[in-house]
């Protein structure tokens, strides 16, 4: 277990940049993340409501994975930090910033791979990581969790991000997705070109910041808001027994548009942002404080096709419950539960 501190003190301002850049971000000088990627194509799983989509022509699924349309703000520069208000932060990355004070950030003892990394690990289960590797990169993440837990094997694909195959309990991958990570220590960092072992864990802390989301009260009021996808009398060459005339893209669906792009070869590792398309179930709704801000938000346990906490801010309406469904687009974050499990 890596070395650490319970305090320690901050980068300077120049150090830290003004606002937190969540699609592209600065790179070290020596290196070129232009890639050939080897690996399989990712893949979008899916549950009860849209069966065995993946047997269908591409066409037939309007899921947009372009990373440009799903995250313009992120794609061409520092994002709008409304986000932060999901989790009880203020709006502006600035103002959060300026009420980190020194004693209340956790650190990680300088080692070959980070100048600084430091943490500030709210007790309601919001995170802020901002760190500085031995190569210069410097960047802030942000996380949320709670009593959710899978099985995963995670690697970054670029410091602080990374990718998560989420497993079921027989070690079957559901899904891979982006994530940002608040301990980026724990995992290992490959070239796409040369992708070694991941990290494993079993009670893995998956996360949704909501970035542009809608609460609909139950699945079948989201249901009626949606456009079914039409499979009756669609050219499939090769068709499913039992495929139903229409189905729906959710109620839990998710999928990381930039991975896509990475995997195509469209975008680079320093670009990719954890941006997501998310639908989710809430299966236990809470309402937490902030203790940095004293402000309140929603931590939701959730089904997105397997167990995610999500972040809601107060003031969404209509106010999510049990059985509530939450549609839109989401950061995805991951952690080992690293900081929270300090002593």
């Amino acid at each position: 277990t890596a070395d650490s501190n319970t305090s320690a003190a901050r980068p300077s301002a120049s150090a830290t940049s003004a606002t937190t850049s969540l699609g592209r971000c600065s790179k070290p000088a020596d290196s070129d993340p232009r890639y050939t990627l080897v690996r399989e194509e990712p893949f979008i799983h899916t549950y009860p409501l849209v069966p065995h989509l993946e047997a269908l022509p591409r066409r037939l699924v309007e899921v947009d994975t372009d990373p440009e349309t799903v995250s313009a703000s992120c794609h061409d520069g520092p994002m709008d930090d409304d986000f932060l208000k999901s989790m009880g932060f203020p709006a502006s990355w600035e103002e959060t910033y300026d009420l980190l004070d020194d004693d209340k950030l956790k650190s990680l003892a300088r080692n070959e791979r980070f100048d600084h990394l430091l943490v500030y690990a709210d007790p309601s289960g919001a995170s802020v990581c901002m760190f500085e590797t031995s190569e210069g990169f410097s960047t802030e993440t942000f996380t949320v969790s709670g009593h959710e837990r899978v099985p995963a094997e995670v690697w970054q694909v670029w410091p602080g991000t990374a990718e998560v195959n989420v497993l079921d309990e027989q070690g079957e991958l559901i899904t891979r997705v982006l994530a940002f990570v608040d301990d980026p220590h724990m995992y290992p960092w490959y070239p796409l070109k040369d992708v070694g072992e991941p990290a494993r864990f079993d009670g893995y802390r998956m996360g949704a910041i909501a970035v542009d989301v809608a609460v609909f009260d139950t699945v079948d009021a989201w249901r009626e808001s949606q456009t079914p996808i039409i499979t009756a009398g669609a050219p499939v060459h090769d068709p499913v027994a039992g495929l139903p005339d229409e189905m729906f893209l959710g109620p839990t669906f998710v999928t990381s548009p930039w991975l896509f792009a990475l995997y195509s070869g469209d975008e680079t590792a320093d670009n990719a942002s954890p941006i997501s398309i998310f639908k989710a179930v809430c299966e236990r709704v809470e309402t937490v404080t902030n203790a940095l801000t004293g402000q309140q938000w929603y931590r939701i346990d959730a089904d997105c096709g397997f167990p995610v906490t999500v972040a809601l801010p107060l003031g969404i309406t209509p106010t999510p419950r049990e059985g509530s469904v939450i549609d839109g687009k989401a950061f995805l974050t991951g952690t080992t539960g690293f900081w929270t499990d300090l002593a």
